[in-house]
């Protein structure tokens, strides 16, 4: 099959997952959501397309490769909710930037105090992903990632790619294949890689259940699946 070759590095990415409270993590490798929101993003979908979206999520198969694994930064954060522009409800005042053109507003909650927030960033990382959709064609790909209809960003907005993202197109027989042809590969590879794929693609490598995907309608994390992680090898996948 023909697979698309794509590649995050940044100073800081974001590799969300669900959040309960003040700490927002990080994950060690990018979840489905992010693949689906960063493709939807350069091919200009409104985020109220939810079920748009769905479609794309569903229909995305993917493996990752940490070339460069990066190290964990956490940002302290406080947010003062009592500023008058907190309360914004209509055009007419600025809360936060979007890549929409834009603003958005903050609206539909009476909290005044100051928050506090723990936000996990994977610094100076790159990663290697070979991605596949039963939607969108390769051509599809390679236009939102070199010609975006809006910013692309790594996880969070302020995750700004330091370097181009498409990296072409590569033959093999699935995702996690892919990530074993040379073409992939550039000086910066750390010895024996982690590489994560869909649980099914490597059955005898240690899995785990992750909840990575979108409820795109409620915006929220909802739904299943397994994770296989493993090393990559001169020899081969061995398990991690």
């Amino acid at each position: 099959m023909t697979v698309s070759i794509l590649r995050f590095k940044a100073p800081l990415m974001g590799f969300g997952a669900p959040t309960t409270g003040a700490k927002i993590p990080t994950r060690r490798f990018p979840p489905q959501s992010m693949i689906c929101g960063l493709i939807a993003n350069g091919l200009g979908y409104d985020q109220s397309e939810a079920e748009r979206h769905q479609k794309l999520q569903a229909s995305l198969t993917y493996a990752a490769r940490a070339d460069q694994p990066g190290e964990v930064l956490q940002e302290y954060q406080t947010t003062d909710l009592g500023q008058p522009k907190m309360y914004a409800s209509s055009k007419t005042k600025t809360v936060g930037w979007t890549t929409r053109g834009e603003p958005e507003f903050r609206d539909g909650d009476n909290k005044t105090e100051t928050e506090q927030t723990y936000k996990d960033y994977l610094m100076d990382a790159s990663y290697t992903v070979a991605v596949r959709s039963t939607l969108l064609g390769e051509e599809a790909i390679r236009k939102a990632m070199i010609r975006p209809e809006r910013p692309l960003f790594l996880g969070r907005k302020c995750c700004i790619p330091s370097a181009r993202i498409w990296r072409g197109t590569v033959e093999a027989e699935d995702v996690l294949g892919a990530l074993r042809v040379p073409e992939t590969f550039s000086g910066e590879v750390v010895d024996r890689p982690s590489v994560w794929c869909p649980a099914e693609l490597a059955p005898t490598a240690r899995s785990f259940t992750v909840t990575d995907k979108r409820d795109w309608s409620q915006q929220i994390h909802s739904g299943q699946r397994r994770v296989a992680q493993l090393r990559l090898s001169a020899a081969g996948y061995q398990e991690g």
